[in-house]
């Protein structure tokens, strides 16, 4: 058993075997041996293809899933993007409540008390004034428990003790003032410094009073605290100070010209004469020479318009008929000289005299006389030579030239506003003649429709002619608002 057969052997049906049968069965098991080889080979290579497959087909899902996964990638980050701009959005709208919040909160604790502050504040004023000095005091004092820092309350308790002849005990409260008002209040500092400066006067110190004054002025520069300054200067002893009293009194009053009434009654500024007199002179002098300038370009305009008025009231009624009826034959030929065409072209010509009597009439003589009227206003001022008349002048000559500038824009405008009626009026006779004058040559056209084909004829140029001759009316009136314009910023700087 498990030997291979061989010749002379006997097979399993009992025959003896032979040489060939040998043979047969070796080949058979070869054939068997090689197709079971073959198979083996055949299933080695299906399961490899298997796996491959299945490698393949597992790769192929989990690379559509990548690609699931980054789409929801890059949906989530543009989500977390929109989220985050929300997200920040909320965050400002926060930010915006909490600090409104925030000062609603500081409104509700903090203003209340400045508020009660200031109405103890108000109500001491208004005892001070009453002549209450006790219950002022003690309003103000009611004041500075509420905001011990109450400059205004200092200052009013330091009138109170002036008031109750406690000179040393105001002189603490006005330092107290002055200390608390600085940076933050230059009007009370100032106020309370200028309070110093008369106290000191009165105690004899002129020169504490003119350096108190000068610290006001200083911390307010205002011409009123400088024109103290000059006065307290003036109490000096000092003949030296004259120029610094002449320098600071002509500052002063250059910028306010009433201050010059007061200088002239002022007591220690009459002990100063020489200095008074030769700073409200150097005043006066400026500011005539300023006026003096400014009158200068009045006188200009007024020159340029009258010569502008003159010249066209030197064109007669029948100078503009004949213009008009000449533009009218330029037109047309020689049968613009029939005497349809000649009323048509009278009728335009009326017209334009209506309009040139108004807008270089009428118009420019109105304008005239609101300047010549200005002009006299200034001139007198200039006669009497006084710094309040000067300062009169002075301070409305902005308004005279608002006004002469809005009447020439306004008349420039008027006859833009008419010219361009005309001209619309033109061009619609112009249309009319061009399509009827297609027809007359093809149908003929009747009596009627010929009358007012002639009328358009006559009229498109005649309007035409008017809009020429008032062209130059308008650019007169825009050229010379833009000088009196143009001069503006000159003549504010010369009164200035």
């Amino acid at each position: 058993m498990g030997s291979e057969p061989t010749i002379g052997s006997f097979d399993r049906s009992g025959q003896l075997r032979t040489r060939d049968d040998v043979l047969r069965d070796a080949v058979q098991g070869m054939r068997d041996e090689q197709l079971r080889t073959g198979r083996q080979i055949v299933a080695s290579i299906d399961s490899a293809n298997a796996a491959l497959s299945s490698s393949l087909t597992e790769q192929t899902r989990m690379l559509g899933a990548l690609g699931d996964n980054l789409r929801g990638v890059g949906d989530e980050i543009l989500h977390l993007r929109y989220s985050l701009e929300r997200g920040m959005d909320a965050l400002h709208r926060q930010a915006h409540l909490q600090t409104a919040l925030l000062s609603v909160i500081a409104q509700a604790t903090l203003a209340p008390s400045r508020t009660k502050a200031q109405e103890f504040e108000r109500r001491a004023f208004s005892l001070l004034q009453r002549g209450l000095l006790a219950e002022a005091r003690a309003e103000a004092g009611r004041s500075l428990e509420e905001e011990p820092y109450q400059w205004g309350a200092h200052h009013l308790l330091a009138q109170v003790s002036e008031a109750e002849s406690a000179p040393d005990e105001a002189v603490e409260h006005y330092k107290l003032a002055i200390r608390y008002a600085a940076g933050v209040s230059p009007q009370q500092q100032a106020l309370s410094l200028a309070a110093l400066a008369r106290m000191s006067l009165l105690a004899g110190s002129a020169t504490d009073a003119e350096q108190f004054a000068w610290e006001a002025y200083q911390a307010n520069p205002t011409a009123e605290l400088l024109y103290a300054s000059a006065v307290y200067l003036a109490t000096t002893d000092d003949t030296a100070s004259d120029a610094g009293v002449q320098e600071r009194l002509y500052r002063a009053v250059i910028e306010r010209p009433g201050l010059s009434v007061v200088a002239m009654a002022e007591p220690h500024l009459i002990a100063r004469s020489d200095a008074r007199d030769a700073a409200l002179s150097d005043v006066r002098d400026l500011m005539a020479n300023r006026v003096s300038y400014a009158l200068s370009c009045l006188d200009q305009v007024l020159s340029s318009l009258d010569g502008f008025l003159r010249h066209h009231r030197s064109q007669s009624p029948a100078e503009i008929r004949t213009y008009i009826r000449a533009s009218v034959v330029a037109a047309i030929g020689d049968q613009g000289t029939a005497p349809l065409y000649v009323n048509h072209a009278d009728r335009i010509a009326s017209e334009l005299l209506e309009l040139r009597d108004r807008f270089a009439g009428q118009g420019a003589a109105d304008i005239i006389e609101g300047i010549r009227a200005d002009r006299t206003t200034t001139s007198r001022a200039l006669d009497e030579r006084t710094i309040e008349s000067l300062q009169t002048v002075h301070a409305s000559f902005p308004q005279m030239l608002d006004r002469a500038e809005s009447d020439l824009k306004k008349m420039a405008q008027a006859i833009e506003k008419a010219t361009g009626t005309i001209t619309n009026h033109a061009l619609g006779n112009e249309r009319f003649v061009e399509a009827k004058r297609a027809i007359i040559n093809k149908f003929g056209i009747s009596a009627d429709e010929r009358q007012r084909f002639m009328r358009a004829a006559a009229s498109a140029p005649a309007e035409r002619a008017a809009v020429a001759y008032l062209a130059p009316i308008r650019k007169y009136y825009w050229d010379t608002a833009k000088y009196v314009e143009a001069a503006r910023p000159d003549i504010t700087r010369a009164l200035h």
